[in-house]
């Protein structure tokens, strides 16, 4: 579990040199993340891996908008590692689901309901001497 202090910055000042500058003002609150993994061994120097994050949004609604997109997210994991010798491989997965979320009376219009997703792949190889 970990907390992230979104509120200790009050706004975000943005100067264009060629465009009205603007400031953009989330009221974000502090907010906590859940994580939660396993990671077993298999024989012959595999490992198979999943994990699963509950991460909470830190801007109300009335400070979200296409500039501060945010919301409740659910993070899935799943990887395979294997090492032998020096040799170490790892191949992980991550889907973010992103929970809809409804923009609302504030001053980062347009309002309306936001919501997608990322999918990640990462693949590291490594050795050591």
């Amino acid at each position: 579990m970990n907390a992230v202090l979104w509120s200790t910055y009050d706004h975000i000042a943005i100067d264009f040199a060629s465009a009205p500058d603007r400031t953009l003002n989330p009221q974000g609150h502090t907010s906590v993340t859940l994580r939660g993994g396993v990671d077993v061994a298999l024989p012959a120097g595999f490992h198979a891996r999943g994990g699963l994050i509950y991460d909470r949004s830190a801007i109300p609604a009335e400070g979200l908008g296409p500039a501060l997109p945010d919301s409740d997210r659910i993070d899935l994991t799943a990887g395979l590692g294997y090492e032998r010798g020096p040799l170490k491989v790892d191949l992980g997965y991550m889907l973010v689901l992103f929970l809809p979320v409804d923009a609302r009376g504030g001053a980062e219009s347009p309002e309306g309901t936001y919501s997608t997703h990322a999918e990640l792949l990462g693949l590291t190889v490594g050795a050591h001497f």
